[in-house]
């Protein structure tokens, strides 16, 4: 099963100007680098629509449209992951009266071969089958309601022996304030409860680390 970090860990739902989301900027706010420092960072386009681009300093990316931030982490280390969280709590120091609706906290495993377990858990027996013998694809989609008001969207979904899990922890939300508060400890908080699932409804526990290689030449930004 691979854990596939290259897709945002944190997404939050709001207004921003995304103009101001250069690394310089990014640097000096975010990871509070001292004026005028030399950064090492690296960037990422997307020509996907909405084309926009990723920052990343010391394995976490930083990506903004006018709708949404995207902070991503490119390992599971303690000190990425906290500095993952710290970045985004700045972001709404630096930004208190940013309009804000939702933050997502997100985990998406790939698995290449699913277990029998698996397939019996995700295959629904409405007949169709026998209508269509050759579906390419089925996906379920539950929304479950946690604790604080937070709910769990989680997709799982089956393609021929593929199978794929989406894990987005969603907390409403409507001030930058209450964000800093969420943040702290939410990695690891909603990690475990993902892996719960996946290890008592389908005996699913090891996994690999699916992240960027940075090959591309960083940038130093004065």
């Amino acid at each position: 099963m691979i854990l596939n970090l290259t897709a945002p860990t944190f997404v939050v739902v709001g207004a921003f100007n995304r103009r101001i989301f250069q690394p310089s900027w990014i640097a000096r706010w975010l990871y509070e680098f001292a004026e005028g420092a030399d950064i090492t960072f690296v960037q990422l386009a997307q020509i996907e629509a909405p084309a926009r681009q990723t920052i990343y300093i010391s394995d976490v990316g930083i990506s903004a449209t006018n709708e949404r931030l995207e902070v991503y982490i490119n390992s599971l280390s303690e000190a990425t992951k906290s500095l993952a969280e710290t970045v985004l709590r700045r972001l709404f120091t630096v930004l208190p009266h940013t309009p804000v609706k939702a933050l997502g906290i997100n985990f998406h495993f790939d698995l290449a071969e699913a277990t029998d377990r698996v397939i019996s858990r995700i295959r629904i027996d409405d007949g169709l089958d026998a209508e269509f013998p050759n579906i390419k694809k089925t996906t379920l989609v539950s929304t479950v309601e946690m604790a604080a008001g937070v709910d769990l969207n989680f997709s799982r979904s089956l393609a021929t022996v593929e199978a794929a899990f989406d894990f987005n922890f969603h907390h409403p939300t409507s001030t930058a304030g209450a964000i800093t508060e969420m943040v702290p400890g939410s990695i690891d908080r909603c990690f475990a409860i993902a892996q719960s699932i996946l290890r008592n409804v389908y005996e699913l526990e090891n996994y690999q680390v699916a992240a960027h290689v940075f090959e591309a030449e960083a940038g130093a930004q004065q």
